[in-house]
């Protein structure tokens, strides 16, 4: 395995579960995704130490908090020999896909009391009204002009600021059948045409 690090900002239900077991196969360790999610308030007032000392003890990462906001960038900054992996989809079919999993979750309504009620939801409220566009008087399932806004506009950022490294950045799409191939190529690690898993389908 490589001794860079990883660091997978694709947004949530984009195939990252996935990819994080494939990325497992090749010998990355990931941290506990716990762990970095409790951090999204400080990591909001732009407060990243303790997720610093996080990222020190494992050589992947995968969903919130380093595919929110500009984390991306700091971590960029502070780990000059790290690899970003910008798993996507179509907008149509990652809105889908996330509704589906917020109404197993949260119920039909997927309302904003119904997000707080649920398993540390104060952390769930804080990623949804900073990083998604959710407002107190709406319910996700109206809200998917917004939804898709935030979706196609972090990966239009992401896309423009690795734009002239090429190396540093790989976007690779849900629905290519050649994934497997193209993160070990990025990765610098030998193909023996490793099958690539599917995990949480929705």
């Amino acid at each position: 395995m490589s001794a860079h690090k990883v660091f997978c900002i694709g947004m949530n239900k984009t195939g990252t579960e996935s990819l994080k077991y494939f990325l497992v196969g090749l010998g990355y360790r990931f941290s506990v995704q716990h762990s970095g999610e409790i951090l999204l308030k400080q990591i909001i007032d732009k407060d990243y130490r303790q997720l610093f000392e996080l990222t020190e003890k494992a050589s992947a990462f995968k969903d919130v908090p380093y595919n929110v906001g500009e984390v991306y960038k700091q971590l960029d900054e502070k780990y000059k020999n790290a690899k970003f992996i910008l798993t996507t989809r179509s907008s149509e079919t990652w809105f889908h896909s996330i509704r589906q999993y917020h109404a197993s979750r949260f119920g039909v309504d997927q309302s904003v009391q119904s997000i707080k009620r649920a398993s540390y939801g104060d952390y769930l409220w804080c990623y949804y009204k900073n990083f998604l566009y959710y407002d107190e008087n709406m319910t996700y399932m109206g809200n998917k002009e917004n939804m898709i806004s935030a979706f196609e506009t972090y990966n239009h950022d992401v896309e423009n600021y690795f734009a002239s490294r090429e190396k540093k950045l790989l976007i690779l799409d849900l629905s290519d059948d050649n994934k497997s191939q193209q993160i070990c190529e990025f990765l610098d690690c030998t193909y023996k045409g490793q099958s690539y898993p599917y995990f949480n389908r929705t």
